[in-house]
């Protein structure tokens, strides 16, 4: 929606978000507006906005709050070109500085920014200017040369529905206006889609209302080719034949076609076999190659290590079964060595017998997991410290020394993960030890890392058979049941499993969800210890609706409590102190409460630090709480680490009372209340239900439907992805 708007105010402004109150200039039918002031406010990246000023606007409806609807500015039609004056001067140093200081600024120079942009600031005497020392002059001057860049780059590239985050990218990669601007002109689909970020559907879109003359250009089909292979690799797979490709291309632009081959052959980010016609991303084939190599060299590495290790069968109350023993007798013998095990088989005692063995023998290893939760489990049940396979890689700049890696969970390590820890090992003796659940779900990301590797039968394999507690744990003795296919359910509408698993039928499973939800509050049960879960996140019985309401019960808003709101597809998603959250995106440089204050003070002292000393990194799937909200930060605690999200941060957020069932890999609960709808039945199978079943430690409700779980259950979960790496494994 293009919109004629009049700034009132600025509400709120950090790193260039800003959040503004508008009036718009006439009557628009679709603009929503407050029903008492008549106004509404606009987000995004927008530090070259003046208040009093009027501006036409392209607007998407982003939430809507307490202050009324909230919309993202998409784009700014172009301007003229920015005149600075005497007149208009104070309002430009209002972007970079505080009101006061940009009036004794303004008032000892009035022409301040004129001379900072001529080069001139050699003609400024900081003595003359109240409260302006070096290091804040520094600061406000670095501010208007890269905000005066940025305005230029977005005058020149207005067509290209440029942002300013978009335009300090840009100024970044390209160090000039000149060399920005020629780099979007000339290469727009990788500008837009590699450095920027954005899908290729709306940037094909728009570069081609730009340059028609693009349409059958080689950038142009190899983004086509790179965007369904990207569209391939998000359904688990790593490549894909050339004449599912045909097909795919043709729905986007059937002109296409006959280019296909010859710019995938001279493309370097395309890897096309002509032998067998595979396609894959060359990113991602080179990481299965990687891989490969890595896991042949260690299984062809003779090293056996001479260690009692017979030894370990009894450690105390603890004794191991001849199956879980080969653990350790693998491990011994071999230097890349898998245990395999359903739910009740004993793996972790089998893992805590060799970490003992490590130990004794002053052996150095490393406990990883994909996820955080994953890494939280391992941790309780080992009594050692563990970590995340991204989160030791980047602690340690990606050089692991120790001599031994035990990665647990491995069903969920996807290629890019288990490419970054085996580019970090550099020990070149190092073992490696992969543990994990057959029966479980694949990884979230593309490829088949686990089960390509137990296919390839080139790794030394400890397989665990027998399922201790069956005829006592009633979980247990579901789960196994439904790994093998077997029905557990007759037609009573409630029926109880030993101690700890419930089902009940259900008509209205979102309903009886929250009812079970509620009764395990009010027996005060910890919303901490519950774990809801679905197999969707969007829906009436998604993850986002459930949330929405659990928090409604256990974390209501308080009168004038601050709280911050963003749009999710169609979900609005509420955050206030007491969420609890989760973490969706890798942010390698998020920012500590620490770092937030320290660069309040350094504003207000006019100290200089670094402000890298107070970053951190918040990993995909790290939960933590909301302690604070006020007008321009989050704050969440992450493990007793403080971190802020900005308004824009807090879309890698989502609240996690209730996750998905993908997402639930890994964890585990005391409580978990699963739901099997009828609504599911198109994605639901075997190995989603298992996942589900085997989260909970100590109780597991399960509220669906009797025919649809006994139907799920004969359906085997489908392992089968198209990758390279068992080929690669098992081809000399």
């Amino acid at each position: 929606m293009r919109v004629e708007t009049r700034i009132i105010k600025k509400v709120f402004e950090k790193d260039g978000f800003c959040i503004f109150g508008c009036v718009p200039t006439k009557e628009y039918p679709g603009l929503k507006l407050h029903p008492t002031y008549q106004n509404f406010t606009i987000t995004g990246n927008l530090p070259f906005l003046n208040e009093g000023e009027v501006y036409t606007l392209d607007l998407e409806e982003a939430a809507t709050t307490k202050y009324g609807t909230q919309y993202k500015v998409l784009s700014v039609p172009k301007q003229d070109a920015m005149e600075i004056t005497d007149d208009n001067e104070f309002t430009l140093l209002l972007q970079v500085t505080s009101r006061q200081i940009a009036y004794d600024i303004n008032k000892a120079y009035p022409n301040f920014i004129r001379l900072i942009l001529a080069g001139k600031d050699d003609e400024i005497d900081l003595k003359k200017i109240y409260n302006v020392k070096s290091a804040r002059f520094e600061s406000i001057k670095r501010q208007i040369n890269e905000k005066h860049k940025y305005f230029q780059i977005l005058t020149e590239l207005h067509e290209y529905e440029i942002s300013m985050s978009d335009c300090q990218t840009l100024a970044e990669t390209y160090q000039s206006v000149e060399g920005a601007v020629e780099a979007v002109r000339n290469n727009p689909y990788e500008v837009l889609i590699e450095l920027l970020g954005r899908g290729f559907m709306r940037v094909d879109k728009l570069i081609l209302s730009i340059h028609p003359e693009l349409r059958l250009s080689e950038q142009r089909v190899e983004f086509i080719i790179l965007h369904i292979l990207a569209q391939n690799e998000l359904t688990g797979n790593s490549k894909m034949v050339a004449r599912d490709m045909a097909v795919e291309s043709v729905n986007i632009d059937k002109e296409v076609l006959k280019l296909l081959k010859d710019v995938a052959i001279k493309s370097d980010r395309i890897y096309y076999d002509e032998k067998s016609n595979d396609m894959a991303m060359m990113a991602t084939y080179l990481a299965e190659c990687q891989i490969a190599d890595f896991v042949k060299s260690k299984v062809n590495q003779d090293m056996p290590l001479d260690l009692n290790w017979q030894d370990y069968k009894q450690i105390g109350e603890l004794a191991l079964t001849d199956e879980q023993m080969g653990l350790l007798e693998n491990f011994c013998k071999h230097t890349f060595s898998m245990l395999i095990g359903s739910a009740g088989s004993g793996k972790s005692n089998a893992t805590v017998s060799l970490i003992k063995l490590l130990e004794d023998n002053d052996i150095y290893y490393e406990l990883l997991c994909s996820t955080g939760k994953a890494s939280k489990r391992l941790a309780q049940y080992t009594d050692r410290p563990t970590s995340t396979i991204h989160r030791k890689c980047f602690q340690t700049e990606k050089e692991i020394w120790t001599d031994v890696i035990i990665v647990d969970e491995f069903s969920m390590v996807d290629i890019a993960t288990f490419k970054l820890l085996v580019e970090s090992i550099k020990n070149p003796n190092c073992r490696i030890v992969v543990i994990g659940d057959d029966a479980q779900l694949q990884s979230v990301g593309c490829g088949n890392v686990f089960f390509d590797l137990i296919h390839s039968g080139l790794i030394p394999t400890t397989k665990l058979t027998k399922v201790f507690r069956y005829d006592d744990d009633g979980s247990l003795f579901v789960a196994t049941n439904i790994r093998k296919g077997i029905k557990y359910l007759n037609s009573d509408p409630i029926q109880k499993f030993g101690e700890n698993f419930t089902f009940m039928q259900s008509s209205d499973c979102f309903q009886d969800l929250i009812s079970a939800y509620i009764s395990l509050i009010q027996r005060g049960i910890s919303p901490s210890d519950i774990l809801c879960l679905t197999p969707y996140n969007v829906g009436s019985e998604g993850t986002y609706n459930i949330n929405n309401h659990i928090q409604s019960i256990v974390n209501p808003p308080l009168p004038n409590e601050k709280s911050m709101t963003y749009k999710r597809g169609n979900a609005e998603i509420t955050f206030r102190k007491g969420s609890r959250v989760l973490n969706k995106k890798n942010t390698y440089n998020a920012m500590t409460l620490a770092g937030w204050d320290m660069e309040q003070k350094a504003i207000d002292e006019d100290l200089d630090y670094d402000s890298n000393e107070f970053k951190t990194t918040v990993f995909n799937g790290d939960d933590g709480v909301v302690v604070d909200v006020d007008d321009e930060k989050l704050v969440v605690d992450f493990d007793g680490e403080k971190v802020v999200f900005t308004r824009d941060g807090i879309k890698n957020l989502v609240l996690c009372y209730a996750i998905s069932t993908y997402a639930a890999q890994g964890s585990q609960a005391p409580y978990v209340i699963n739901i099997s709808s009828p609504v599911h039945t198109r994605n639901l199978n075997r190995n989603l239900i298992y996942t589900a079943c085997t989260r909970s430690s100590y109780k597991h409700i399960e509220i669906g439907d009797i025919k649809t779980i006994n139907e799920s259950i004969k359906i085997a979960g489908q392992y089968e992805r198209n990758t390279f790496l068992k080929n690669i494994l098992t081809n000399d």
